[in-house]
This record gives structure tokens, C-alpha cells and sequence, in this order.
């Protein structure tokens, strides 16, 4: 269906059907210990183009029947294995609920007794600020752009980015059967520079801290940009510090730095997380040059200390 720029307004400005409300709530569906069986899947293909905006199709759908019914006519099907599904058993929100620009809903999960980082995609509960993104694509978009870029960042998992346990689709039995994906990650110990430097406190960390998480950060973006992936997500919540090897000791004089006990800036091990929103790149690109590395790593350098410290970032 071509869509008319007459009846796409039309339909833009017909009242949204609310959800309903047994399925109105994520926070009854995403609680812990909620259990979801896990099918192992093959990744959807990317839409065709990237701003995934509504067709007339897809709007008129969504306007006439509910967001809801339109999500019952996007199951993914089951693989027909002779293998029984896995049991996640969520444990602690990450992230979640509604929420703008972002289809997925993060917990620290347990799959056959293992800790893992459960990443799951649901467009039910978009919000989309524009009112123009039609979530079904852009739940393709992030579930294929992020199962890439881990395919790709192979030879960083378990280093600079956690190790990748692959990707499972999961019927909602409370729900008409209607499917979710979900990506299973390795659980890295750690805190991100969020918790570690709070903004409160962050005009307190010595010069010697700051300077080496700034570095860790740009020194892993390029790493992973080396891998063919741009993450555009460079916010303090993505960077995870592994705990120092050296317990109990200062790391500075600074007695209100608030990392003195918590990162050795001789060893500082960082892994870079989220990338479902990341760029991928031509491995030919000219970033992949180590020389345009090092310039470029300069010039961050200072862009970054003022983002991160006191800019748009806000640790």
C-alpha cells in the first residue's frame, strides 16, 4: 500500500487505542521471578530503512485494532526442536517500564542456575516522543543492529564486551502467545561509572581517576570501532569498571575522591555495554588507522572530560 499523505494525516490524528488492562502494566509481566521459556532464534531482518516510520498500512492497523492486537500479527514462530526450551527466572530490574526511544527491558536473570544480563525486546510498551516511529520495525532494527554488533565484536567478548550467550525468542502465554526476543549476556562484575562517580560527587575525583576512566572509555570505543561498531552511546552508564586486583588499599591521596578504594588507575579494565543503537561501519573505513586513532583519541580527550564531568552527559 503506497501511503497518501492526505490519510496518513488523517490517521495520525484518529485517538490511540489505550492497551488493555490486563496487559497495561509491564511491571506485572517483568517482576522478579517471572519465568520465560527460551527458544533459540535467528535474528530479524533490519527494515528497510532506519527512521522506521509508519506506513498507512501499519498505522491503520495500529489505530483501528490497538497497539496490542497489532502486536499479535508480529509472533515470531517457534523453532520446530526436539531440544526443550531453557528457563529464565528474571531477578533485578536494570531498566524498563515505559520508555521513550527504547524497546527493552534489562534484568539480572538466572538461565539453568547461571547469571546472565537478560535483554529483552518489547515494543508494547514504546513511547515514542515524535509519535511517527512504528515500533515493530524498530524492534527489528535494534534486535538485528545489536546481535551484528556482538557477532562482530567477537574478539572482544568477555574483554571489552561481555560475552555474548546468544539470542532466544519468548512466547507470553499471559499475553495471546505474542513472542518477545530476548538477548542473553554475560553478567560482568562491576559497577558502571554512574554508581561508581556520582554527579553529586563527581567534581570531587582527583585528576588521576579522571583522567584514566576518560581514557578507558575512548580506548575501548576505538577497540570496538576497530570491530566495525560505533557506539553512539557513549553515556557513564555503559562503561563498566571491573573490580581493581588490589583490594583495601587507596589508589590516591585524595581522601574524598570518591574511586580512591574502588579503581587502580595503573590497571583499569573497562567493558562497554548497549549496543543497540550503535553504527556499523565499513572495516575500511579510515578510523581504523592507528595514527588517526591516536590524533582522534587526543581531540576526545578533552570533548569528553566536559561531557562526561559536567556536560550533556551528567554522571
Amino acid at each position: 500500500m503506497i501511503s497518501n499523505p492526505e490519510q496518513m494525516r488523517k490517521l495520525y490524528h484518529l485517538p490511540s487505542i489505550p492497551l488493555p488492562d490486563a496487559v497495561s502494566d509491564p511491571d506485572t509481566l517483568y517482576c522478579p521471578n517471572a519465568l520465560f521459556k527460551l527458544y533459540p532464534c535467528n535474528p530479524p531482518r533490519p527494515p528497510a530503512h532506519e527512521q522506521c516510520m509508519y506506513t498507512q498500512e501499519s498505522l491503520l492497523l495500529e489505530k483501528t485494532s490497538g497497539l496490542y492486537l497489532a502486536s499479535l500479527s508480529h509472533i515470531v514462530p517457534l523453532p520446530s526442536s526436539t531440544e526443550p526450551p531453557s528457563t529464565l527466572t528474571l531477578h533485578e530490574k536494570l531498566c524498563g517500564g515505559f520508555r521513550e526511544e527504547c524497546v527493552t527491558h534489562v534484568w539480572t536473570a538466572t538461565v539453568d542456575s547461571q547469571p546472565v544480563i537478560a535483554k529483552i525486546f518489547d515494543p508494547l510498551y514504546f513511547i515514542d516522543p515524535y509519535e511517527g516511529t512504528d515500533p515493530f520495525p524498530l524492534l527489528d532494527l535494534s534486535v538485528s543492529r545489536e546481535a551484528e554488533a556482538y557477532r562482530r565484536l567477537a574478539p572482544l567478548q568477555g574483554t571489552q564486551v561481555p560475552r555474548c550467550r546468544g539470542l532466544f525468542v519468548s512466547p507470553l502465554p499471559s499475553q495471546g502467545n505474542r513472542t518477545v526476543y530476548v538477548l542473553l549476556l554475560e553478567h560482568v562484575p562491576g559497577q558502571d561509572v554512574r554508581y561508581l562517580v556520582p554527579a553529586p560527587v563527581s567534581p570531587s575525583l582527583c585528576l588521576a581517576h579522571r583522567t584514566v576512566i576518560v581514557d578507558a572509555a575512548i580506548d575501548v570505543f576505538y577497540d570496538i570501532l576497530m570491530c566495525g561498531v560505533k557506539q553512539r552511546d557513549m553515556a557513564p552508564r555503559n562503561l563498566i569498571i571491573r573490580p581493581p586486583k588490589r583490594d583495601g588499599i587507596p589508589f590516591c591521596d585524595k581522601e574524598n575522591c570518591p574511586v580512591r578504594r574502588s579503581v587502580d588507575p595503573d590497571n583499569v579494565e573497562s567493558v562497554m555495554i548497549d549496543f543497540e543503537g550503535s553504527e556499523l561501519w565499513d572495516p575500511d573505513h579510515e578510523f581504523y588507522d592507528e595514527q588517526t586513532r591516536e590524533r582522534e583519541m587526543r581531540a576526545l580527550r578533552e570533548d569528553y572530560m566536559e561531557d562526561w564531568w559536567y556536560g550533556k552527559y551528567g554522571v
